[in-house]
Parts: C-alpha cells; sequence; structure tokens
C-alpha cells in the first residue's frame, strides 16, 4: 500500500485527478475546472525543497476549506465530494492514520512523521508495482512489444490508476535514478511527463542497450527502444522528443559519445511523418559529420497500416503474427543492410542471394491455352492487363479468373467498380450452376434450376472469394485507398489473385493534375501494390475511342490503342486483348490475342477459349462436353 508522500509526489496522479475534472494542460497550467475560467489561471508547482505536486488556482478558493492551494488528496475530495479518508482509499492508501502521516492540506509539506521519497525509491516501488501485476505486464507485450524479461532489466515500472495510469522509466547514472520520464498508458494527456530536480535536462537516453549483436537501432522514443531490445537488438532511446519538421532535434554530446564508445554503426528507424522523417535525415547528418555510419533505415512504416514507428512494427510482427523474437531481429539485421544503397549490387551478391533462385509462383488463368501462352498463368507481384471494346466479355473473363482461383483454394477477390456485387454473384453463379442469367435475374427460380440453384450454393459455401463494389469506399476508389483495402484483406483472408474491373472508373486524386498524369501514377501505384502485397493483380481497362481504333479489326489493334493505362501497358508482365465472337444462342468464341508478354514467345495467332453467353461460363476448347440447357 502506497504512503502520503508516495501518492503527492506522482505529479501524473494530480494531472490525472484535474483532467477527470474537466480540464486539459498545456505545460504545467489550466484552466480551473472549479470556475468558470475563460483563461488559464490556474496550474501545477512543486515548493522548493519539497517533492509534493500542488494545485493553485488564482481565480477562485477552490479547496473544501476554502483555499486556493491544494494537493491531489483536495482535488479528490473537490470532484468527488468525499472525505480524506475516502480520498485515501481512492488514491490507494485504506488507512492514513496506520501509516502515521497527517494531512497537510495546500502547504506542500511532509508531516514530522513522514520521510521523503526520493526518486529511486519511487522508481522501485514503480517497478515493483508492474513486476507483480501480470495484466499490466501483458498489456505492455500486447500493446508495445515489450517483454517482461526487458521490463526488468531496465526497471521500467507502473504507477497511477486505471484510466490515467503511467509507465516510468527511471534515468541512471552511475548506479543512481536522476531523473524519471513516465509515458501514458493508456493514451490520456498529458502524453510524457518528467519528474525532473534541478540542474538535470530532459535531453537524456534510455535505454543504453549494447549488449547484443549488429547494428545500434537509435529510436526517437523509450518504448521504441525498449521493442528493440526485447528481440536482441543493441537499442538507444532519445527522450528528448523528434522537435518538429523545421527545428528538430540534435543529439546531445553524451548520446555521440555513447555511440562512439560502442564502435557500431547506427540504424535510425525514422516514424511515418514529416516530424519523424525530418529527425531522422537532421540525426544522420550529425552523425555522419562526427564520421559515424548512420543510415536511415525503411521498414515499412505506414501509419494507415498501423505502423507508425518501429515499436509497432515488431508488435505486429510479435503479437499478431506471431513470429519469433529472433526472426524478427533478422529481418532488422537486413532492412539495415539494404539501407546501403549499394547493396546487393554486385552480380556475385545476386548470384548468392536465395532470393534470385527462387521459383516464380502462378496462378493458373483457369485455361490451359492460356496459361501456356504467357509462360504459366497469372504472375505473383505482377500486373496482367485484360483489355477490350465495351461487350466483348472482358468482366465475364476477369470474374472467370478470380472464380476458377477461389475453387482452386487461392482466395481471391474481384474489386467491381462497374457492376455491383450482386451482379457479379449471379455472374458467378450462371457459370457455377448453368443457369442463364436472364432465369436468375428474375429474381425467382423454380424446378430443376432451384435444385440445381441450392446444390451449387451449398457446395461452394466456403468459396474463398470476396465481391467489393462502390458500396465499400465513398468518393470513388483511388488508388490510396485501393492500396489501403488489397493491404488488409491480404492480411485478414490471404487474398493471392485480386481483380479490379475495371481502370477506366479509378477516382482521380488532387495529385492528378491531368489525365495522363493520373494515368502514369495510377500504374505505378498498381505495380507497386502487386510487389508490395505479394499478389498476381488483373486490371481490365478499355481500349480507345477513337474513329481509328473503332473502324480496326480486332486482330490489328497494339498496345497504343489501350485507353487510360499510362505505362501500365509496358510494365505489365502481359496484355491480352479479348473480344467475342456469337456462335448460335448457346455457344460462341472467346479470342485472347497477346498484345505483349514477358515471360513467354509471343504466339502467332490468337488463343480461343468456348464461350456460352447465356451463363457467361468460359472454357477451353478441350473441354467442350456438347450442347447445355
Amino acid at each position: 500500500m502506497r504512503n502520503l508522500d508516495f501518492i503527492r509526489s506522482d505529479r501524473n496522479l494530480l494531472v490525472g485527478s484535474l483532467v477527470d475534472a474537466g480540464t486539459e494542460f498545456s505545460g504545467n497550467s489550466c484552466r480551473c475546472p472549479f470556475h468558470d475560467d475563460r483563461h488559464p489561471s490556474a496550474g501545477i508547482f512543486k515548493r522548493d525543497n519539497s517533492t509534493a505536486w500542488l494545485y493553485r488556482c488564482h481565480g477562485c478558493e477552490w479547496t473544501t476549506e476554502g483555499k486556493s492551494t491544494g494537493d491531489v488528496f483536495d482535488v479528490v475530495r473537490k470532484t468527488s465530494g468525499c472525505s480524506f479518508d475516502e480520498a485515501c482509499s481512492r488514491l490507494g492508501v485504506a488507512d492514513a492514520k496506520r501509516h502515521g502521516q497527517a494531512h497537510a492540506s495546500g502547504n506542500g509539506k511532509n508531516s514530522k512523521s513522514a520521510s521523503a521519497t526520493d526518486l529511486g525509491k519511487f522508481a522501485a516501488d514503480a517497478h515493483q508495482r508492474l513486476m507483480s501485476d501480470k495484466a499490466a505486464l501483458e498489456h505492455l507485450f500486447q500493446s508495445r512489444g515489450v517483454d517482461a524479461e526487458t521490463a526488468k532489466q531496465f526497471r521500467l515500472g507502473i504507477t497511477g490508476e486505471p484510466g490515467r495510469r503511467y509507465w516510468t522509466f527511471p534515468i541512471e547514472r552511475d548506479g543512481q535514478v536522476i531523473a524519471l520520464k513516465s509515458h501514458a498508458v493508456d493514451g490520456q494527456k498529458p502524453k510524457c511527463q518528467w519528474n525532473l530536480p534541478d540542474g538535470v535536462g530532459s535531453n537524456q537516453i534510455y535505454p543504453i542497450a549494447l549488449d547484443a549483436p549488429g547494428s545500434i537501432w537509435l529510436c526517437p522514443g523509450e518504448l521504441k527502444a525498449l521493442a528493440v531490445a526485447s528481440i536482441g537488438r543493441k537499442a538507444i532511446g532519445i527522450t528528448s522528443g523528434e522537435g518538429n519538421e523545421k527545428t528538430p532535434t540534435s543529439l546531445s554530446q553524451e548520446v555521440i559519445e555513447v555511440i562512439k564508445q560502442s564502435g557500431e554503426d547506427v540504424a535510425i528507424p525514422c516514424d511515418d511523418d514529416d516530424t519523424g522523417k525530418a529527425w531522422g535525415l537532421h540525426i544522420r547528418q550529425q552523425l555522419s559529420d562526427v564520421g559515424i555510419e548512420a543510415r536511415v533505415v525503411d521498414y515499412g512504416a505506414n501509419k494507415r497500416a498501423g505502423v507508425k514507428d518501429i515499436g509497432d512494427f515488431i508488435t505486429q510482427r510479435l503479437v499478431e503474427d506471431v513470429k519469433e523474437p529472433t526472426a524478427i531481429a533478422a529481418t532488422l539485421d537486413n532492412l539495415y543492410r539494404r539501407s546501403d544503397p549499394w547493396h546487393g549490387t554486385r552480380i556475385a551478391d545476386l548470384w548468392s542471394n536465395p532470393s534470385t533462385w527462387q521459383p516464380v509462383e502462378t496462378f493458373s488463368t483457369g485455361w490451359d491455352v492460356l496459361d501456356q501462352a504467357i509462360g504459366g498463368g497469372l504472375r505473383v507481384r505482377a500486373v496482367t492487363m485484360l483489355v477490350g471494346k465495351p461487350g466483348h466479355a472482358k468482366s465475364q473473363c476477369a470474374v472467370t479468373m478470380a472464380l476458377k482461383a477461389a475453387r482452386a483454394g487461392t482466395a481471391s477477390v474481384i474489386f467491381s467498380l462497374e457492376l455491383g456485387a450482386d451482379e457479379i454473384a449471379q455472374l458467378a453463379m450462371a457459370q457455377l450452376s448453368d443457369i442463364p442469367r436472364s432465369v436468375l435475374s428474375r429474381g425467382t427460380v423454380h424446378g430443376e434450376y432451384a435444385n440445381s440453384l441450392g446444390n451449387v450454393r451449398e457446395q461452394h459455401a466456403n468459396l474463398p472469394l470476396d465481391i467489393l463494389d462502390d458500396n465499400r469506399w465513398r468518393n470513388g476508389l483511388t488508388r490510396d485507398s485501393f492500396a489501403r483495402l488489397v493491404a488488409d484483406g491480404v492480411k485478414r483472408f490471404g487474398w493471392r489473385v485480386v481483380v479490379l474491373d475495371y481502370l477506366g472508373l479509378m477516382a482521380m486524386m488532387e495529385s492528378d493534375s491531368t489525365d495522363y498524369r493520373a494515368d502514369v501514377l495510377n500504374s505505378t501505384a498498381l505495380r507497386a501494390i502487386a510487389r508490395e502485397n505479394n499478389v498476381a493483380l488483373v486490371v481490365v481497362a478499355a481500349l480507345r475511342k477513337s474513329q481509328a481504333v473503332r473502324k480496326m479489326k480486332p486482330e490489328e489493334l497494339m498496345l497504343d490503342d489501350v485507353m487510360g493505362a499510362g505505362r501500365l501497358v509496358y510494365d505489365a508482365s502481359s496484355v491480352l486483348h479479348i473480344w467475342r465472337k456469337f456462335g448460335d444462342i448457346d455457344t460462341g468464341l472467346i479470342y485472347i490475342k497477346i498484345l505483349k508478354v514477358r515471360y513467354a514467345p509471343m504466339p502467332n495467332e490468337p488463343v480461343q477459349l468456348r464461350w456460352r453467353p447465356q451463363s457467361g461460363a468460359i472454357e477451353d476448347l478441350l473441354t467442350e462436353t456438347g450442347p447445355r440447357r
């Protein structure tokens, strides 16, 4: 049980109590929550030679005794309308008299029977409290990736009550705690607090974890550095913050000397914001100026994807991906090596890299003859384009590819910017059941068709195929929102084949000053989406609407006749021109001319597939089994 001096010396408790009362802080100042305070007339302070934090308002006498100054017990009593003993109980002191301490409201002095609580005692108590609280240790690991062993090694602590708790970091020099920093556990304000004796500044380092292999990871924050230390790598945490984008904070001479004495190179993992990036570049230059090898490491920070800092990166892999710390450490080592702009450029390096010799992964289009024509199928980490005039079965081919991949057990998705999800679902059902789409569109199915429909729904109830339409995004699907949705879907559903139907309806962004610029930026983004998410991306696009194109025979069309594709037609692994030819009411042909193929010889003749217009089914010619109803 904590004593009164300990509680009075906890700045976070006083601030939290005042925030609960309805105010916000700017430094040590705030508006008084106990009267109509339009301008900050109150604040917290410590008297000379006292460890107790006090609250004073210059505009009212707020305490229950009619005074303008009081401590955390007075604030709790005022806010809750309770007695002193009840306030003690709320703050963790069951019986103040049992501790031989008296309540001295507003004077900021300890009673004669009370012993002063120094920073070392405060830090030790906070540390002991954390190590005996399994729930808090689990929260530390789940939210920040810091394990119990690291918390013990660096004497991390916890203080405060649920809803206003703080992690505590004791700054030690020569075996003595010289300062204490606190960081909000529950997201409350203020986010960070310091307990700094006279003569001690906030430009400190914590932790200093140098007994590990590899480079030093110089992190802008204590929890980030502790996460790095938890996976077994060197780490130094900078407690002074990053400053701002225009004036980033510099490293202290103490930090530079520690790095020099270690003799190690430095890895700088920046936060995903302008301030973090500016700080990283500034620190790299500062270290380079004194002869220290320092690299800003790209670890894939993306706050939209939940990875704002290196701590998020480690936590996501430890907790969500359940990876071993050694595997994450190896990833960081590799990221540091790759941050060298000349890393892996020698051909000998490429030959020795196992990824050079990994087999290329492909997924079948669903048609053997087309797979052979384009070098094995839909290539992972690449874009395959389906192009053609309106009404020539481009969407039917794209849907069939996704449907066949899903039937083979490959998680797939269709982003439909033209047809509704229900229309795509009907097309898929028509292909699977061989029921004409005209029958399905009536809304009622009878007899033999009804039995077939029920059987297909039961058989394919767990088909790994998702269909998204305009109901899933506001104001159109942009390349950025598409990238976020694909990243989320790959993580949640394991998508491997992604269909975008179609490119011409993708919404423009503010940076798209012209149609051509939009095409080029979309092209770059789509290639990056395929590569970064390790998916086979199928993109449907139209042909230009010029008179010349309209008059051309299908077999005469070329890459330059594709509309709105920018560089994508040249960067795609395959570009397939699709057109259809009706036979009778039951059958027809789909022709696919390979306008471009990167990983196979260019075919001289178009690929031919059997097409059933009524159901939309498309099959290899060799699988023909006779007329269908």
